[in-house]
């Protein structure tokens, strides 16, 4: 899973499909902290069966980038090793796995305080994170937006953001080589990644499942009312045009995206309640959930467990899961991931700070 509410890291609910919807019943599972030597950022599950975790340590000029390996249960640390000075003091805020492990960056630095974005390669998952410097003017510069989301495809790392356009910010599209050793943005103008006089666009999250990105956002309606409502772009390949689509809810966000099992979903907020859509193959069409408002500042995440998705949020002011009775630890979730084992992992920030927890 591949979000940076720094992202997508950000990180669940079981919820159980059944019959016409999803969501009801479940047994009240157990949540398990997970103990780290540094504050985690981003999680994602590597096709292996590891565990990836980005995040840093300490604070202000003091911090520093730090990652981790979990595997059968077992949490290791990596040698990371930067190469620039803003990858000294980088959070890793969003990891995507392959074949190799990809992570994104960030530190704040310059004389306006600006995000600026690293990005990061480990060949195997026993092997040292190394950064791999790009020109300033792939990620920085005056036109520069937000990264969200890193993930990794067949043919290489991408990364999901925002870069202005002619218009408003854009959602931009970053396509590494192979070896995450060198980025360029795809150009967003004449697609629908590109603003409009009428529809500013946002994204917030991303997945992928082979060939096929799967990228969760909103779109601001300038002509009603700054209506927001709840977008998917898909992606199919790199010889194919980026498709967007309107989700069916009278207004919300979409936040996270997830596939498994020839399924994809994405999971957002609609009418300050948690939503979720399948949106891949065929028609996208809403997934009856269990009623659940969530806090003001809560992002949804969807995972998949076996061939069935997932909901987990913040209500209440902890972490909860749609559809499962029972509270998880308080505070907010920023970030998710599944493993292929079935176990589920989250994010929470709180009076604690950052913590990483795991529900059975």
């Amino acid at each position: 899973m591949d979000r940076v509410r720094a992202p997508i890291p950000a990180i669940i609910a079981a919820l159980v499909l059944a019959g016409c919807g999803a969501g009801g019943g479940g047994d009240d599972q157990g949540w398990d902290r997970i103990r780290l030597e540094f504050e985690p950022d981003s999680v994602t599950a590597a096709p292996a069966g590891a565990l990836l975790i980005g995040g840093h340590t300490g604070t202000g000029e003091d911090t520093k980038p730090a990652y981790a390996v979990r595997i059968e249960g077992r949490v290791s640390p990596r040698t990371v090793v930067p190469s620039t000075p803003y990858g000294q003091l980088a959070s890793l805020v969003a990891v995507g796995a392959a074949d190799r492990a990809y992570a994104l960056g960030v530190a704040r630095g310059g004389a306006h305080g600006n995000p600026r974005w690293t990005v990061w390669v480990a060949n195997g998952r026993g092997d040292p994170l190394i950064e791999h410097e790009q020109v300033f003017w792939v990620f920085g510069g005056h036109e520069s937006g937000t990264m969200v989301a890193q993930v990794a495809t067949p043919r290489g790392p991408v990364v999901v953001g925002s870069w202005a356009g002619a218009v408003g910010m854009d959602v931009a599209l970053w396509l590494g080589d192979p070896d995450g050793a060198r980025y360029a943005r795809r150009e967003s103008a004449g697609t629908e990644l590109a603003s409009t006089s009428t529809r500013q666009y946002e994204a917030h999250g991303a997945t992928a499942a082979g060939d096929l990105t799967v990228i969760a956002g909103e779109q601001l309606a300038l002509d009603r009312e700054l209506l927001r409502q709840p977008v998917v772009w898909l992606w199919e390949g790199a010889d194919r045009p980026v498709r967007r689509v309107e989700l069916p809810a009278p207004e919300g966000r979409a936040d996270s995206a997830a596939c498994g099992a020839g399924r994809c979903w994405v999971a957002g907020v609609a009418e300050g309640r948690a939503a979720l859509w399948q949106v891949w193959p065929g028609p996208v069409q809403r997934v009856e959930l269990a009623e659940l408002p969530v806090d003001r500042e809560a992002t949804a995440y969807v995972l998949v467990r076996g061939s069935e998705p997932m909901v987990l949020t913040t209500a209440g002011g902890r972490a909860r899961r749609v559809g499962v009775s029972g509270d998880g630890p308080p505070g907010r979730v920023i970030g998710a991931a599944g493993a292929a084992d079935g176990e589920q992992f989250v994010i929470v920030t709180g009076d604690s700070g950052r913590e990483l927890w795991r529900v059975g």
